[in-house]
């Protein structure tokens, strides 16, 4: 698909004609519910500008560059279409159809672009196809942004338009995206709008604006020059074409749109970080940069940030890279940790054997879905977080026990006759890793679904496999052999991600 950069002529001033309304205001809008909602755009220089929606009128005068902001009151949610007008001294603008409910942004690489549906195209989801054929959801906008474009600086226009889901156009909108809108429009009955903007194939430090950088200068892409004139002499580790320069694409696909008010934003990325050994020690750190570069830029402190874990991936016969992969999931699980408003979906059992776009995107947007309800919308009772390994200790039998933080009251083990063996390893005294199993899971009385295994324990004891004999083992992993399938789950059907701890 052809790439198109933007010159210097797409970040000049806004040319005025009139009282002029920043990209995102246009018909079919979706604006935040419970919080100010800024309004923003140009007119003359001087000239006062006054916006009116749902019974509130604002006013600003436009400055010497002929810019002007205004914010709205915080609104309950509402269905009825309504009008959003804008007047200045000698014209006045009108946005039709505008709703009130939650909005995201829904971005990443190609995982998030992949869509629901593309006919013969094999890029789609499992169960899209039915799906495209009939759904039409009124309620839930989708605003588009402007895909496989970067630019220099920030841009701040977009020809992007909200649109309505139905059978002409929902194929084509990104799944994991789709099913997320879909369950809070069910769950909330709210009005639901999506901000989309994704690029397969693309780093993260392309999406993390330069505001992120500010705060975390110890990281390199901060320090690179961004060239429109790229050429391959300037290629640096994960920086290997023009878009791949840090911040370029969120100055081209999200710049235009900030600060549009938004809860936060649903993130499927991490698969080409993998492929640059020196950068990988450092993706938790480049995702705080990322999730507070966006917090600033959007003006929103409670910014959420929910994030897919990359799915398992066989690398062949390339245990570097197999390593990287590991390590980057291991990343993403500490800027999880350490980021309060941030939360990560597991994905280990719903991988590709040789692909790394697993096509299962129900259950991704699903568990996307769990920890916005629970965090942001009451769902008091829903168990949102999969286990996160805290601590192994070794046992007087040389067993080891492995502690969890949100540890589940049992778990149970989906092993039908396609399933991978749970893939514990155990390490020796010489840094050897041998086979482990799970010791403290039992047969179920009644074999239901392909479930081999129970256990009602808060934590797991695992011990060596036939023919290892690693009697005082020193480390231990789950869920990093080529072929590794996460099919240990919680009681409320979490799967466990991967994990390296040492053995005390």
């Amino acid at each position: 698909m052809k790439k198109i950069v933007l010159g210097a002529c797409a970040v000049c001033a806004w040319s005025v004609f009139g009282v002029e309304l920043a990209s995102p205001f246009k018909d079919g809008a979706v604006l935040q519910r419970g919080r100010p909602v800024p309004v923003w755009g140009t007119a003359e220089a001087g000239e006062k500008v006054t916006v009116s929606f749902a019974g509130a009128t604002v006013s600003a005068t436009a400055d010497a560059q002929g810019a002007w902001r205004v914010a709205l009151p915080a609104m309950k949610a509402s269905k009825e279409s309504r009008e959003l007008v804008v007047r200045g001294a000698k014209d006045a603008k009108t946005v039709k159809d505008v709703l009130v409910g939650e909005v995201w942004i829904a971005s990443g690489q190609s995982n998030m672009e992949m869509r629901l549906w593309g006919g013969s195209n094999r890029f789609s989801d499992e169960g899209g196809a039915v799906l495209s054929q009939f759904v039409r959801r009124p309620l839930i906008r989708f605003f588009c942004t402007a895909n496989y474009k970067w630019s220099v600086t920030p841009v701040k226009t977009t020809d992007a338009k909200w649109v309505s889901l139905a059978p002409e156009n929902v194929g084509g909108t990104s799944a994991v995206a789709f099913y997320f809108a879909e369950g809070l429009n069910r769950e909330l009955d709210v009005p639901v709008g999506v901000v989309a903007a994704y690029w397969g194939g693309t780093n993260i430090d392309a999406w993390t604006p330069r505001e992120g950088y500010d705060l975390h200068p110890e990281l390199a892409p901060g320090k690179y020059p961004v060239t429109a004139n790229w050429n391959p002499s300037l290629a640096k580790g994960a920086i290997s074409g023009g878009c791949q320069q840090p911040t370029v694409i969120y100055n081209a696909q999200l710049a235009p749109v900030a600060p549009f008010a938004v809860r936060g934003a649903i993130w499927y990325q991490g698969e080409h970080n993998t492929n640059h050994e020196d950068e990988v020690p450092t993706y938790a750190a480049r995702m705080h940069a990322l999730h507070d570069g966006w917090k600033k830029t959007f003006e929103n402190p409670d910014f959420k940030l929910y994030f897919v874990q990359i799915a398992q991936y066989w690398c062949g016969d390339d245990e570097k890279r197999l390593d990287r992969w590991f390590d980057v999931q291991r990343q993403q699980e500490k800027f999880a940790e350490e980021e309060p408003n941030a939360g990560m979906a597991v994905t280990s059992d719903v991988r590709s054997w040789k692909d790394v776009h697993p096509r299962s995107k129900l259950a991704v947007a699903r568990r996307l879905l769990l920890l916005a309800l629970k965090r942001d919308y009451g769902f008091a009772d829903v168990v949102c977080d999969s286990p996160v390994f805290e601590k192994a200790t070794r046992l007087d039998n040389g067993d080891v026990k492995l502690e969890f933080k949100h540890a589940p009251k049992g778990w149970y083990v989906y092993n039908d006759d396609f399933s991978q063996e749970l893939s514990f390893e155990l390490r020796d005294a010489d840094g050897v890793w041998h086979p482990a199993q799970v010791r403290n899971l039992h047969k179920p009385t009644y074999v239901w679904d392909g479930a081999s295994g129970v256990g009602k324990d808060a934590h797991l004891v695992i011990g060596w496999a036939p023919g290892a004999h690693v009697f005082a083992p020193k480390g231990v992993r789950y869920m990093r052999a080529p072929r590794g399938r996460g099919n240990l789950y919680t009681d409320k059907g979490l799967p466990v991600g991967p994990f390296v701890g040492e053995v005390r």
